[in-house]
């Protein structure tokens, strides 16, 4: 196997600056205490650090039913749950959501990568099969995207979603084959004769269709396991090949695919390795991979020196390590192109080069800001509002990322819609909420639809202000505005706007020194200026202003 990096690498320090850039694009979790935790790391280190999580199966006894408050498999029979299935869908989203914040790895980042590549909509799904589906991407979330690809083809929630159940010999459905060539692995390409395109064909798909046959989702308590070496099962969502249902004719392929003669064989699984493996010899299936990793982590757009210096030396290692999506990722993460350090211009490409999708947005701003969330276990039906109808109903859904739930089998449009790609979670409908997304978090209130409905969201701003970990010295009224402004955006600032956040917004007008005498009454319980309760009422609507007009910022939009 290749081991040497594909692309240059970067193997300095990270600093502030690059440890931000690292954070915010590799996980949901970026604080002050991790910014400078990384700051002092080699890249190399850091990213290793990143990737340094073991598989665990996700604990079912911490998805809480919020109507019963019991645990969302808390029946010991058959495992089934007893309450109504879209609760325990939203319970489901809800862990999941909550696990992604509290996440220090990159685990969570490359599970959602895994969602946007081989996605699905729960709505209206079995939560046994949602929560067996992300099982399944957590698991290969840094292993093999060809081995994803292959049990991604049995799951019993991909099945349910692509109609992949009702394929059957007499009456072969395509669904699932087309999205697995044009969306899934290998892409569509240009269209280059009559029902062909740059990869495959019109034919193509109809073969792999009918390779395809035969798999019946199981019921419940009917799965079949996937185990790793030590016989522990670790996925419980595989369907059922059915040689009744399974077309077992020979499936020959077009020239795209060397006309590859697929044996016809009475076992589907037989067939279904044989198809992965022909798919995944293309050179265009990790091309294409690497391109949607490239636009996930690195830039919206890939120019002709992009794709000839990065993309295509950088698919060729990927292919090579057997598809390791640990491994390209890693490379990724290390290289100079990463960190802009890769021409004379370090600001002008990818740092700041990207808009913040509404799960980067609220899950980094819960993380930096400490906002307090709801015991999930012992506070399960406030848990359930800020997370649900709070975060996922009333923000995300109405940024264009209803969590999970996307409006097409190609996903969200942000991720794969040329040429806006990330631009595109700027719309006329999406303003609103990711501008109202900060006067939520320093009053909260439901300011998107009503400004007097009490939220769970809510910075506490005195414990936020109090804490050397996010504001290491309040004294004085620069070094707030310093202090937040050097971790929030992405990209440094010139000297007018800092001047419009430290005495436009934060001052509004006054002296500096009237910030350090109300500080000093705050903490003296009063002096001859200010009463403490004056002192801790003017330091709370400064700081709300402040923080409230950096996330309404174009800068802080941007990652």
């Amino acid at each position: 196997m290749t081991t040497l990096s594909p692309v240059n690498s970067y193997n300095g320090i990270l600093g502030h600056r690059l440890a931000k850039h690292l954070l915010a694009r590799a996980t949901f979790s970026v604080s002050k205490k991790r910014i400078e935790e990384f700051a002092n790391m080699t890249v190399s280190d850091a990213v290793d650090l990143l990737f340094d999580y073991t598989y665990s199966a996700p604990d079912p006894d911490q998805i809480i039913d919020y109507q019963s408050g019991l645990a969302w498999l808390h029946d010991p029979v058959d495992g089934r749950p007893d309450t109504n299935q879209a609760i325990l869908r939203r319970a489901i989203t809800n862990w999941l959501l909550d696990e992604a914040k509290n996440e220090n790895s990159i685990r969570y980042k490359l599970a959602f990568f895994a969602h946007l590549s081989f996605t699905v909509s729960i709505h209206g799904q079995q939560e046994l099969r949602v929560y067996e589906y992300f099982k399944l991407l957590l698991y290969f979330s840094k292993g093999s995207y060809k081995e994803l690809a292959y049990h991604m083809s049995k799951d019993n929630l991909m099945l349910s979603y692509l109609d992949g159940d009702s394929n059957r010999t007499a009456s072969p459905n395509e669904n699932y084959a087309r999205e697995f060539l044009e969306l899934f692995t290998i892409g569509k390409g240009e269209v280059d004769g009559v029902g062909s395109y740059t990869t495959f064909t019109e034919h193509d798909v109809l073969q792999a269709s009918k390779l395809l046959t035969g798999w019946v989702k199981g019921t419940w308590g009917v799965h079949i396991n996937l185990e790793d070496d030590n016989d522990n099962i670790i996925y419980g969502g595989r369907a059922i090949a059915s040689a009744v249902y399974h077309d077992q004719s020979d499936k020959t392929f077009s020239s795209k695919f060397g006309n590859q003669t697929i044996a016809g064989n009475s076992n589907a699984d037989v067939e279904l390795s044989a198809f992965v493996d022909m798919v995944f010899e293309q050179d265009a299936t990790a091309a294409n991979i690497c391109r949607r990793l490239y636009r996930y982590f690195i830039g919206d757009h890939i120019s002709g020196e992009v794709e000839a210096n990065y993309i295509q030396p950088l698919a060729a290692y990927f292919k090579a390590q057997d598809y390791s999506i640990e491994a390209v990722v890693k490379v990724m993460l290390k290289s100079a192109h990463f960190y802009d350090m890769d021409d004379e211009n370090a600001f002008d490409d990818v740092i700041g080069g990207m808009v913040k999708s509404p799960f980067d947005l609220m899950l980094n701003a819960l993380n930096y800001f400490n906002v307090p969330v709801p015991n999930r276990v012992t506070d399960t039906s406030n848990f359930y509002v800020f997370y649900f109808t709070e975060l996922s109903n009333l923000f995300c859904s109405n940024c264009g990322l209803n969590p999970f739930t996307p409006t097409s089998v190609a996903g969200y449009s942000a991720y794969y819609q040329d040429p806006s790609y990330s631009r595109d979670w700027f719309n006329t409908t999406t303003y609103l909420p990711r501008y109202k997304f900060g006067e939520m978090l320093v009053t909260g209130k439901r300011s998107y639809i009503n400004v007097n409905t009490t939220s769970r969201i809510k910075i506490d701003l005195l414990d936020f202000i109090n804490d050397t970990d996010y504001v290491p010295d309040p004294t004085e009224a620069v070094y707030v505005v310093t202090a937040l402004l050097d971790d929030l955006f992405p990209e440094g600032y010139d000297n007018e706007r800092y001047d419009y956040f430290l005495n436009d917004v934060f001052l509004n007008g006054l002296r500096a020194v009237d910030w350090k005498l109300t500080w000093d009454a705050y903490i003296n319980n009063g002096n001859d200026v200010f009463t403490f309760d004056e002192a801790e009422n003017e330091i709370q609507i400064r700081l709300a202003n402040l923080i409230k007009a950096i996330i309404q910022s174009p800068e802080y939009q941007l990652f």
